[in-house]
């Protein structure tokens, strides 16, 4: 049985439901203290009916019948067991071992937390670098360390933030990264829009050994010019290397499909993976003659 939140508000109603019915004393007193092995069939035929929503859960919901430590059993230092005292009838049976267990695992989850949240920090704080870069450019200053900004790296980050706050529920989300760069178009590459989807930020994160810092000012990465690549393995694409380097020390490179219309101009690019590739691997393509060249005027 799935537990969302419309299994606890069943599993509420039809305690409820129970107490007020016949009930032998004993148990009457386990379930006010949301011992609920006596409601099982009462709350499955609830949730089958779909007698409960499924919106969140209210305070005093989580508060009744010990609701809340129902959904965070890692919260209760043994096993939940009825007793034979009338004011104790609900009593947890546990070890030394288990209250450690219970204390390790929050600690944990306490220092993940933090982790995560100087993490954001850190990446709202390059991201604000970026607006006040953008803002002392409009007033005639400059950039605070030389490199290019624009709205639409400051666009972008702010989407990055977005991924990270988890904001962005489908995988097959595109965030618009930038216009194609202008050096792009010296290989032969029309000036079309550039977009990459949540699920490949996802992956290179998750699979290639890039953290969320790398897509930070990301379309500024894109517009630098640096060697691109046909692919060997894929028609209509292409590999960009970039000066960047993964966390195995690997040079990033960015894999590019162009989706094109049914006259064969490309309408839009799509980045289909960001990873590192080796040095010898890059070396190769170099011998194998896969350079897109400039073209000639």
């Amino acid at each position: 049985m799935k537990r969302g939140n419309s299994y606890y508000r069943a599993r509420i109603a039809a305690i409820n439901a129970l107490l007020d019915s016949d009930l032998p004393q004993n148990q009457r007193r386990w379930l006010q203290n949301g011992y609920d092995r006596f409601a099982g069939d009462r709350i499955k035929e609830l949730v089958e009916r779909e007698a409960a929503g499924d919106a969140p859960l209210t305070f005093a919901e989580l508060a009744t019948y010990s609701t809340w430590f129902e959904l965070h059993p890692e919260k209760v230092a043994g096993e939940l067991m009825s007793g034979t005292s009338i004011y104790f009838p609900v009593i947890v049976k546990g070890t030394k071992a288990d209250c450690e267990r219970m204390f390790a695992a929050a600690l944990a989850a306490e220092h993940d937390a933090e982790d995560e949240d100087l993490e954001l920090l850190e990446l709202e704080s390059k991201a604000l670098e970026m607006e006040l870069q953008l803002a002392l450019s409009a007033e005639g200053g400059e950039s605070v360390d030389g490199t290019a900004t624009d709205k639409i790296s400051v666009a972008f980050n702010k989407a990055i933030m977005q991924y990270k706050k988890g904001f962005f529920k489908s995988e097959r989300t595109q965030i618009f990264v930038c216009k194609a760069p202008q050096f792009w178009s010296k290989k032969g590459l029309a000036i079309e829009d550039v977009y990459i989807t949540v699920g490949v930020i996802k992956k290179a994160i998750e699979k290639h050994d890039l953290k969320i810092e790398h897509f930070i000012n990301f379309p500024d990465m894109l517009r630098e010019k640096t060697n691109l690549f046909i692919s060997k393995t894929t028609q209509n694409a292409f590999v960009q290397l970039t000066e960047l380097k993964d966390l195995k020390n690997h040079k990033i490179v960015v894999a590019v499909h162009l989706k094109k219309d049914k006259n064969g101009n490309v309408i839009i690019y799509d980045i289909r993976s960001v990873h590192g590739r080796v040095q010898r691997q890059i070396d190769k393509w170099i011998k194998q003659g896969l350079t897109i060249k400039n073209k000639s005027n």
